[in-house]
């Protein structure tokens, strides 16, 4: 089976999501994608860890995609093994957003979305709503 982007046998690994399925989501490169410049995609590489609460602990967390416009971060995003439910993810992506969001002026949050993929499914969703607007499966795109 396949979408725009790559066949759902080549996804295995989360690595395998990352980089066939959501960077040429996002890239203006790819026949389809949201057309973001690869200036405005940065990777896990450089994106800086902050530490996210999850109750009782405290984890540090760098999402796989950070999406900026002039520099100013709009979308997290985050990428699972296609056997990982997205519910932790989408939850870990948001508390990102908001530790960016905490930088800026009071009422101003620049970084408003959020993008969960395993592969098999896609969500896309607000950083202050705990359901996504929209769930994607394979097929869809």
């Amino acid at each position: 089976m396949e979408n725009l982007y790559c066949s759902l046998e080549s996804l295995e690994t989360e690595s395998d999501v990352e980089q066939k399925f959501l960077y040429k989501l996002f890239s203006k490169d790819s026949q389809i994608g949201l057309g973001y410049e690869d200036y405005n995609i940065s990777t896990k590489f450089s994106i800086k860890a902050y530490s996210i609460n999850k109750g009782k602990q405290q984890k540090t967390y760098i999402p796989d995609y950070l999406i900026s416009l002039r520099g100013i971060p709009v979308i997290v995003a985050e990428a699972k093994n296609p056997e990982v439910d997205l519910s932790e993810a989408f939850a870990e992506a948001q508390m990102y957003a908001n530790q960016i969001n905490c930088k800026y002026t009071h009422n101003s949050n620049p970084c408003r979305y959020v993008i969960v993929s395993n592969g098999r499914e896609t969500w896309f969703g607000y950083t202050d709503s705990q359901t996504p607007f929209a769930k994607l499966s394979f097929e869809d795109i």
